[in-house]
């Protein structure tokens, strides 16, 4: 079949300054109306492929692999799971793609996060899967009984938020065995439980929508229908959605993940839930509809589709283009005509040899593309009227079969997913496009690190770090129009990052800012149109000592299709951690200790006291504390931090050998006397804020004025440090106290 190819209208030039103006003005382009650019607040999000590698023949069987010789056009021959060489951020069966997530919010094999970690509670094990596909981050449950988030717990449906709907059923602490300090066992209580407790770095985590908890479906296994490597405990219950039934108050929407069926429950029951975070991939219509249930939402909204090619309407989210009327009705309004029905591969030899708008590429759509037109906030039918007129009521076919011997519907009452027989008589919707052949520019979300782990050199604050990014025009005679920053987020909105992409510096008060794009694009080894930008960053140096690993540092970046239908990508986000693993320790003073100090870079502080005795012996504090993200363990000396401490006479004739002159440090673990009252060493393990010299205090009767010097080692990472030679650590931060003891009298 041939490729719809997205037709240049514009100079790349042209169109790209078209669409930073449309960035700027709220409702250009958008749907139903007869614009023909995309909305750039609707972001590019492909759906999942069904995980379907099998073809099934016209009556009661599957062929696996496909045998060529069953009724065409079927699930298994388009989509990601078509694809031979399909290249994967992560893993997972078929075309689906997932990354396991460590509690710490780090991918795995990234940051601290090791390749395939183990199941488990630290910081270090996996806890949430991420969609590579449709960019959302998913819970994982647990098997232990003892967990929050145990598989079997079960939730009442409740959101107490201001609403006129039902908010549900709070519950009691039954169903989930008391698991959320004495909060009762409901939706609401569950997700302030998780969100407290930071899984994998987030607090923002949420109920699924319909849509969102039905890309996780995997059509092509039997029960459970998921992908059990990257999603070990299946819950046995169905799962709840966070959309409410249009056809009733007291329900909601769930989704049975063994027999992979959607259906409706009241919301007192007590069942399953796996949150998400992450945007969502099916925003509601913020305009009130006049076709919706009273307190519902579209999620059709009009500035998702463009129907301005007639008869059709493009989902912009999706880049799947579908026909408006359904097979046997035609006009503009649908209702001329009689609605066919047919068996199935009857419906898929039609679609084969179908030719409408001057396209001859149509297909049946798969069961995931054709329950995406379902607007949930309706039903009989479950779609918009502003979008698809006279739909029909009864149920339609996909090119998904069903082993052994059946295929998948889609109702067309409640948009919910239903198996059939292959000789039932139903209607057809027609589609073509979808990834990869009519989608945005494709580009890959960064992680950019600075003095991460697995770096030996120390990071210098300021210190530039180039970086390259690139886009991809996507399908045949395809290029990329447009290219904009368009958000900035935590440390780089805050002017902390400083960030340059082709000579011009990121100024986050003036979004979008475009970047240049060439008229010609270079074709890569693949044969496809692609360009290369090149930046670089730097973090403040005040970032540096205060957190293990920035979070929420970012920008995003849309790029934008050239032509007629010009889609914008998703927000593709370059994230910017600042890891101190590789950084010096630091110093700050004790309460106790009265000191002045002048810092210097920030692992050198000099300080200054002064104390007046009459006569006697006169004690001055010099408590300190000393920092460091990463106390380590040194295998030589079992220490993560070494410490010297010296007080020196600075009488220039020296100070009296019998004078009373003592360095006094309060009893610790690890503390050896090298010369006595005058030299120490500290081997200690440490904490990342250690209060071990908090009580250091020098006594003397003699005065005059010392000098009290001390070196923190950090003897992790570092090579050849050790107890015995601690100035061969890479990673040090220093204090010089100046301490001034005078008698009143004193000239």
């Amino acid at each position: 079949m041939s490729t719809f190819s997205i037709r240049p209208a514009l100079a790349a030039r042209h169109l790209a300054l078209t669409m930073l103006t449309c960035l700027a003005v709220t409702g250009c382009g958008g749907g139903g109306s007869s614009s023909s650019g995309a909305d750039p607040g609707i972001a590019f999000t492909p759906l999942n492929d069904t995980g379907i590698t099998y073809c099934g023949d016209a009556e009661d069987s599957v062929n696996t692999p496909c045998l060529g010789n069953e009724p065409p056009g079927q699930d298994a021959d388009f989509g990601r799971d078509a694809e031979a060489d399909l290249e994967k951020i992560g893993a997972g069966e078929a075309g689906f793609d997932y990354s396991r997530v460590c509690h710490n919010g780090d991918v795995e094999d990234q940051g601290a996060c090791p390749p395939q970690p183990l199941r488990g509670d630290l910081d270090q094990h996996w806890g949430c899967t991420r969609d590579n596909v449709t960019g959302l981050l998913w819970e994982l449950k647990d098997a232990s009984t003892l967990s929050m988030r145990h598989v079997d717990h079960g939730y009442t449906w409740y959101n107490p938020s201001p609403s006129t709907l039902n908010p549900g059923e709070p519950g009691d602490t039954n169903s989930c065995d008391s698991s959320l300090n004495d909060q009762p066992c409901n939706v609401a209580a569950y997700i302030a439980a998780v969100n407290a407790a930071g899984l994998c770095g987030h607090n923002d985590w949420r109920l699924p929508s319909r849509q969102e908890l039905e890309s996780l479906v995997h059509y092509g296994r039997e029960a459970p229908h998921q992908d059990t490597d990257l999603f070990p405990e299946i819950p046995a219950a169905a799962l709840w959605a966070a959309t409410r039934d249009a056809g009733s108050t007291d329900s909601a929407w769930t989704l049975d993940m063994g027999t992979a069926l959607h259906a409706t429950h009241t919301l007192d029951a007590p069942l399953a839930v796996r949150l998400v975070r992450g945007e969502r991939i099916d925003p509601p219509d913020p305009v009130a509809q006049d076709h919706c249930a009273e307190g519902l939402q579209s999620s059709m909204p009009l500035r998702r589709y463009d129907n301005a090619l007639a008869g059709t309407v493009v989902d912009l989210t999706t880049g799947l283009m579908w026909k408006q009327c359904v097979e046997g009705l035609s006009g503009q309004d649908c209702t001329d005509g009689t609605a066919q029905a047919q068996g199935w591969a009857a419906t898929l030899d039609d679609a084969a040899v179908h030719s409408f708008a001057g396209f001859d590429d149509w297909r049946l759509p798969n069961v995931r593309e054709l329950a995406s037109l379902q607007d949930t906030c309706t039903r009989d039918p479950a779609l918009s009227p502003l979008l698809f007129p006279a739909p029909a009521l009864g149920n339609l076919w996909t090119a998904s079969p069903a082993a052994p011997d059946m295929a998948w519907q889609v109702s067309a009452g409640d948009g919910r997913p239903v198996r059939a027989t292959r000789d039932d008589m139903a209607g057809a919707r027609l589609v073509r496009g979808g990834s990869p052949r009519l989608a945005p520019p494709r580009s890959d979300t960064l992680v950019l690190r600075a003095g991460a782990p697995d770096e030996q050199g120390p990071y210098e604050p300021g210190q530039l770090e180039p970086y390259t990014f690139t886009a991809q025009a996507v399908g045949p005679d395809s290029a990329i129009g447009a290219a904009s920053i368009t958000a900035c987020h935590g440390a780089v909105a805050d002017g902390l990052v400083t960030i340059e992409i082709e000579g011009t510096v990121l100024d986050c008060d003036n979004l979008p800012q475009s970047l240049p794009v060439p008229e010609g694009l270079v074709y890569n080894s693949d044969g496809a149109r692609e360009h290369h930008w090149h930046g670089s960053w730097a973090p403040d140096a005040s970032l540096l000592p205060s957190l293990g690993a920035t979070e929420g540092d970012a920008l995003d970046i849309q790029f934008t299709a050239a032509g007629e239908v010009a889609l914008g990508s998703p927000p593709v986000r370059h994230e910017f951690k600042v890891y101190n693993i590789n950084q010096p320790p630091w110093l700050t003073l004790s309460s106790s200790n009265p000191a002045t100090c002048i810092t210097g870079p920030y692992t050198v502080m000099s300080c200054e006291q002064e104390i007046l005795t009459s006569a006697g012996i006169a004690g001055m504090s010099v408590g300190l504390h000393f920092h460091d993200v990463d106390m380590s363990t040194s295998s030589s000396s079992g220490a993560g931090v070494i410490t010297d401490l010296e007080l020196i006479c600075l009488a220039e004739s020296g100070c009296d050998p019998d004078g009373m002159i003592h360095l006094y440090i309060a009893s610790t673990r690890g503390l050896n006397e090298l010369e006595q009252y005058r030299r120490y060493r500290l081997a200690a393990n440490a904490y990342r804020t250690d209060r071990a010299l908090s009580v250091i205090t020098v006594y003397t009767d003699v005065p005059g004025d010392y000098l009290l010097k001390i070196e923190v080692n950090d003897a992790g990472n570092s090579g050849a440090c050790s107890y015995d030679d601690p100035g061969l650590c890479q990673r040090r931060a220093q204090t010089e106290q100046l301490l001034r003891v005078r008698h009143p009298d004193a000239d």
